[in-house]
Parts: C-alpha cells; structure tokens; sequence
C-alpha cells in the first residue's frame, strides 16, 4: 500500500470569526433601531383660531342633481322636468301598472305613470307582468326628442306609444329583476 500524507489546512477558522463579529453587529444596529430610549418630540399647544361668527359657504356652481336610488324611482319628479331628467342613469323598485307589449310596460309612482321601453340590445326578455314588483338596476331617462338615440332596436308598438310621451325611460332585461310576482 502507498503512503499518502494528510495535512489539515489551517485558516478556516478565521471565517467563524468574521460570521460572529458580523451576526454581533447586526443585532446592535436592529437593538439600536427598535429601542425606546428615544427622547420624544416636545409639542407646544397651538391655539386655535377665534372666529367671530360662521360664513355660509356660498352656493355651489353646479349642485349634485339627486338620483333615484333602491327606494325607488322618481316618477313624479321626471314627468314634471323631463329636460332636467333626460340623459340620466336612475334605478330603483317599481310597480308594474299596465304591460302594452313584450317590451314595453308603464310604471306609476304617486298617481304618475311612466312608459317603459326594453330595448332588443340585452339579453331575454324578462316576463313583465301587472302587479309585479321590479328592481330596474339602470335605465336611462329619453326625452321624446331623442328617442332615436335608443340603443338597439324597439318594438314597433312600444315605439308608438313612447313617441307619444315627453318623456320614457329605456333599460335592457339584464337589468330588471323580478321582485314579487302578482298573486292569482
């Protein structure tokens, strides 16, 4: 068998040294970030202002016109100023009144009606019924001048009957949810 010499190397252990002296410095800059030994910041009072009598704010220049919200649709309010109304996003619960066709129904709120169109740009056609209880999520406000500005198509007595009005709202079937049905 041959002879083979083993020699250790020596300088390895300087390494464990330089990890210590290094993992020491670490912890004394993290101890020395989280310590509360600060000295807190003096805060001096600030007195307020006195103010001798309250201005009111002046009268904005373009107020927020109110929108219907779930409580329900103001019927009333956009027969009275179609103009005001027209071009307006409203939604809310409504009751079904009288159904003229499959895509068009009246909607009455305080002894008002309005006409309702759905136009043939959704989905489905909800089954609209007398008596129901909607949820309308969007429906636009048209006035009877811009009823051609409808998107999609109507349905021709639908049609007839909102060119006779000042003012319809239009929405699609995604839109209308069915809330109670009319008891038999």
């Amino acid at each position: 068998m041959a002879d083979i010499d083993i020699e250790r190397k020596r300088g390895g252990s300087w390494m464990w040294v330089l990890g210590l002296v290094l993992l020491a410095l670490v912890i004394w800059l993290l101890w020395g970030l989280f310590d509360g030994d600060d000295e807190a910041a003096v805060v001096e009072p600030v007195a307020a202002p006195v103010v001798d009598e309250v201005q009111p704010l002046p009268p904005a220049a373009n107020p927020p016109t109110p929108v219907a919200q779930a409580a329900g649709i103001p019927v009333s309010q956009i027969i009275e100023s179609p103009a005001t109304w027209t071009g307006r996003t409203v939604g809310g619960e409504v009751r079904v009144t009288e159904v003229v066709s499959d895509r068009g129904f009246w909607i009455e709120d305080q002894g008002e009606r309005l006409f309702v169109l759905i136009n043939e740009s959704g989905p489905e056609t909800p089954d609209v019924n007398q008596g129901q209880t909607l949820r309308i999520r969007e429906a636009v406000v048209y006035g009877a001048q811009n009823l051609a500005n409808i998107p999609g198509t109507l349905e021709p007595q639908a049609r007839q009957i909102a060119q006779g009005q000042p003012v319809v709202l239009a929405t699609d079937g995604r839109n209308i949810e069915i809330l109670t049905r009319p008891t038999n």
